[in-house]
């Protein structure tokens, strides 16, 4: 559930190419080129924090596991008592969700992918615990990918039985390279003047010398892009039906840009901003950090921040 996932919503079922695959499609562990691990944190309101940890790792050419941990915690809820006037203190309750997946290569451009997943929470002395699956398949092809994943396959939690989601995503990749005017050496010159007296024409005649040659290297341009959209239906919440869309636009494959828009109401997805994220990353070498400011209706908008570290 890194930063980037988080703008990009429900169509990232469709990429999953970084270690938040294992919540979104299990499928993409198979296919991600290397292995990473990401830490993120955000302060959702006073009192109110929410952190998790992602990783994946390969196993040959084929395998990919994944594992993520996350907890939303909220601390010092004041306890009401309508029949006593006293003062009955405060206490503090946490939600932990632990998902272990694998993804397997079934073809070139086809994969596979299953997670469990772990789910406890507590309330003062009280705690309780339930269990899920989510099953996922990612066709990637050159330019298109699709994606189709089933989550909350037979979980309960609290003792009862969790809504079964069925998610369709498919993204569009374009990438273009830029070539600057070939450079490979910059010269000091010597203009010498020259005067033709029949033409009375002045000519200048431009000499490199060999001494004063300058190498410069200049590195290509490569830009790439994602649009996505992603549909998700679930019969068991009345037929609810949302809609997502982002659009991701990678420099040289260190500075990107996104957007995406996740509206609940089907209908209603372009006439608010509900939902609405913008978002980036950067990346020094092995290290990334991904940035993402959400707007939610009933808390405003809210800053996610994760940092990963290629292995």
């Amino acid at each position: 559930m890194g930063a980037r996932a988080i703008c990009l919503g429900k169509t990232f079922i469709s990429l999953a190419d970084d270690p938040s695959a294992v919540y979104w499609n299990p499928a993409g562990l198979a296919v991600i080129e290397r292995p990473q691990i990401g830490f993120g944190y955000v302060r959702l309101f006073q009192d109110t924090d929410f952190s998790n940890v992602d990783a994946d790792f390969r196993l040959g050419k084929k395998l990919g596991l994944g594992f993520s941990w996350s907890r939303a915690a909220v601390k010092n809820i004041e306890i009401a008592d309508f029949t006593s006037s006293g003062d009955l203190g405060t206490v503090n309750t946490a939600q932990d969700n632990m998902l272990i997946g694998a993804g397997y290569r079934l073809s070139g451009k086809l994969s596979a992918g299953i997670t469990a997943k772990y789910l406890s929470q507590s309330l003062g002395d009280y705690s309780d615990f339930g269990y899920s699956s989510d099953l996922g398949l990612l066709l990637k092809g050159e330019k298109h990918r699709l994606a189709l994943v089933l989550r909350d396959l037979c979980g309960t939690s609290g003792g009862e039985k969790i809504p079964q989601v069925l998610v369709m995503g498919w993204t569009w990749s374009g990438s273009w390279e830029k070539k600057p005017p070939l450079m490979e050496d910059i010269y000091s010159t010597r203009a010498m003047l020259r005067q033709d007296a029949n033409q009375e024409q002045k000519k200048f005649d431009f000499q490199r010398p060999e001494a004063d040659k300058v190498e410069v290297k200049v590195e290509p341009v490569s830009i790439k892009t994602h649009f996505s959209v992603a549909v998700s239906y679930s019969p068991e919440r009345n037929d609810e039906l949302t809609a997502a869309e982002s659009f991701e636009c990678w420099a040289n494959d260190s500075y990107a840009l996104r957007i995406g828009l996740e509206q609940a109401d089907f209908a209603q997805r372009f006439s608010n901003i509900n939902g609405a994220a913008i978002g980036g990353s950067i990346k020094f070498g092995r290290l990334g950090i991904d940035y993402t400011y959400k707007y939610y209706d009933n808390l405003d908008g809210r800053h996610y921040i994760t940092l990963s570290y290629s292995l």
